[in-house]
């Protein structure tokens, strides 16, 4: 049958999946039965028109109707309950190993730190500091050795404790990628610590009240830091043994895994950080109810942690598990008519830039430059007043997994409000011409005048929306940011491919955000991590401590090029004291122009595949096409 014999036959029949698509009220047996006879039609189709639009049309429809007969089946609440019933399970058991590899180094170190602070008495105030022991002392001769735990507002606290935990654990998995060492180094350094710290109050006889204070939030804590550093583990072993895969694409099998863990982690250590903040600070109850506290804590993490994924695999559920397939990590071209996983859109995110690089360099090169011109301008050229005393040359291994540190400094809106309009403008700037070139990579036609002025007035807005929250506290800013800087980045994707003014585009942004916030927050965090890491790299603590390891001095890449220009430049050269801090400040702002390409095309990219899941805008144009004919040099072919 030819292909427009097939069409004529079957045309009526899809038109009327279209009308009861659009309905409303749509039965469900009806449904059914249109994806069976859609599927047969695919089916054929696929067969005998491979290269024919009614195939890309028919693949369209199927998942319309598939989208619409498990819409009322609450798959999101069913997919939330798989991964606590049988992924994670899968995920940890597969990762049983490396757990107890972390378990031990993590064990070692606790050994370490009890036995350094008995044969050396002021081993704590090395690893705890002098101030904090002092303080604990202070406390335990007031009668009262837990009252650091009562000190602050509750709620103040479990914002710094839950941050704090989730940057440590954050940390041992992230830095995975440095083939396990740095993971090492976080269980490795934090048993030591914790280790002298238990010993502190057992020496002083004081090691019930300890265990029972500690314990009830520690037990938690600390093994959701061992489990952070089993997701590390696995970040190292997808890169050290890749067996038949590539690096990357092992990597990514083995980072599925890990990330599944890390969520577990997440939501125990606010849990955990919730009970030190409003639960531990009563060391007056009773102690049955504290061991109780205890013991269902443990309970938690043997039953779900060890005994659960063991059961799952005795009764073997496990044994036909295999890795999800990987998408193509060499796509010519970026089709954005297919519905993407997170990590499609992740791999396609990656390879925009990857075609895009000259061009992002150049426009943060200028963003850049224009920053430091703009800030030597209204500090008559004295930029080493932007950081404090010493702080690019010091050594601070407690901020091991803080890179924004630096930019606290170059963006104080409170000393310099004048940076705050800076700052959107660049931002606005940055939002236009990487939407530009996106249009390029994904050959869309240029925007004429009227688009790009709607672009501008847009990306103004947007970017003060996205820069707000970076006002308020490091603790506040940090959590809204997690929702607030993806659902903004969503919100310029849309309005930018759109092509409308952005109040007309917001709840258009809340719906595709609702319906698809673990997507959104999956996107989010995943282009994150590969930020901050690329930042940490350049100007963060891990690679002061990589290079002390390697040279014997702590030394990153920024501090590096900073120390070289100060010893080649001559001392009585005009601003020659102040020419590192600018060169220094270029480079920051040019690394954060760089990466911010990252969370543009992944937005770009999340938009197109929100809006084909609820509004089937490919399945449509399609549709539209099937049947029309053009001439193309004399002969007559179908679209």
């Amino acid at each position: 049958m030819q292909e427009t014999e097939f069409i004529a036959q079957n045309k009526e029949k899809w038109k009327e999946f279209e009308e009861v698509l659009k309905s409303d009220n749509k039965d469900p047996d009806r449904l059914t039965n249109l994806f069976i006879e859609t599927t047969d039609d695919l089916s054929f189709s696929q067969t005998h028109y491979p290269n024919r639009s009614v195939r890309v049309y028919l693949n369209s429809i199927s998942q319309r109707v598939y989208q619409a007969i498990y819409k009322n089946k609450k798959k999101a609440k069913n997919r939330f309950s798989n991964l606590w019933k049988k992924e994670l399970p899968e995920a940890i058991w597969q990762s049983r190993k490396a757990t107890l590899l972390s378990f031990a180094i993590f064990s070692i170190g606790i050994i370490i730190g009890v036995f350094s602070d008995i044969y050396y008495p002021d081993f704590a105030k090395i690893v705890l500091s002098p101030g904090y022991v002092e303080m604990t002392e202070s406390y335990i001769e007031n009668g009262d050795p837990m009252a650091v735990y009562k000190d602050s507002d509750p709620i103040d606290m479990f914002f710094m404790i839950g941050i704090n935990n989730i940057q440590i654990s954050f940390g041992a998995f992230v830095l995975g990628l440095l083939f396990g060492l740095g993971t090492l180094y976080i269980l490795f350094s934090n048993g030591i610590m914790f280790g002298a710290f238990m010993h502190f109050f057992f020496a002083r006889g004081l090691w019930q009240e300890s265990v029972l204070t500690v314990m009830q939030h520690g037990t938690l804590e600390l093994s959701m830091i061992v489990m952070a550093g089993s997701a590390g583990f696995l970040l190292a072993q997808g890169l050290l043994f890749p067996g038949t895969y590539s690096r990357l694409e092992s990597l990514i099998i083995t980072a599925r895994s890990a990330i599944k863990i890390m969520i577990a982690v997440f939501i125990l250590l606010v849990y955990a950080a919730f009970i030190e903040s409003f639960i531990t600070r009563h060391t007056d109850i009773p102690n049955v109810i504290r061991v109780t506290s205890i013991l269902l804590s443990l309970s938690i993490v043997i039953g779900y942690f060890v005994w659960y994924p063991w059961y799952r695999y005795k009764n073997g559920f496990m044994k036909d598990v295999q890795p999800e397939p990987i998408p193509s990590l060499r796509r010519e071209k970026i089709d954005l008519n297919p519905i993407k996983s997170a990590g499609a859109i992740f791999n396609d995110t990656f390879a925009m830039m990857g075609k895009s690089l000259k061009g992002i360099s150049l426009i943060s090169a200028a963003v850049a430059l224009i920053g430091v011109i703009t800030y030597a301008l209204l500090l008559d050229g004295k930029l080493a007043m932007l950081f404090w005393d010493g702080e690019i040359i010091s050594f601070d291994p407690s901020s091991i997994l803080w890179c924004w540190s630096p930019y606290y400094y170059i963006l104080d809106f409170d000393r310099y409000p004048f940076f705050f309009f800076y700052c959107v403008i660049a931002f606005a700037a940055i939002m236009v011409l990487y939407h530009r070139i996106s249009n390029r990579i994904l050959d869309k036609p240029d925007s004429d005048f009227s688009v790009v002025f709607i672009q501008i007035i847009n990306s103004l807005i947007l970017a003060a929306v996205a820069l707000l929250p970076f006002q308020l506290g490091d603790f506040s800013s940090f959590f809204i940011g997690i929702f607030s800087w993806p659902l903004t980045m969503l919100w310029m994707a849309v309005s930018f491919e759109e092509n409308k003014f952005c109040l007309l585009t917001f709840f258009k942004t809340i719906q595709l955000a609702l319906n698809s916030i673990g997507k959104l927050l999956g996107v989010f965090w995943t282009v994150h991590i590969m930020q901050w890491f690329a930042l940490l790299l350049l100007n963060g603590s891990l690679a002061m401590i990589i290079s002390f390891l390697l040279t014997g001095r702590p030394m990153n890449i920024l501090m590096l090029i900073f120390e070289f220009i100060s010893m080649n430049i001559p001392r009585n050269a005009p601003l020659a004291e102040h020419v590192p801090y600018m060169v220094y400040t270029f480079l920051l702002l040019f690394a954060l122009a760089f990466l911010v390409s990252l969370s543009i095309y992944s937005s770009i990219l999340l938009f197109y595949t929100t809006n084909e899941v609820y509004n089937a805008s490919s399945l449509k144009e399609s549709f539209e096409k099937i049947g029309i004919k053009k001439r193309a040099y004399g002969l007559e072919k179908e679209l």
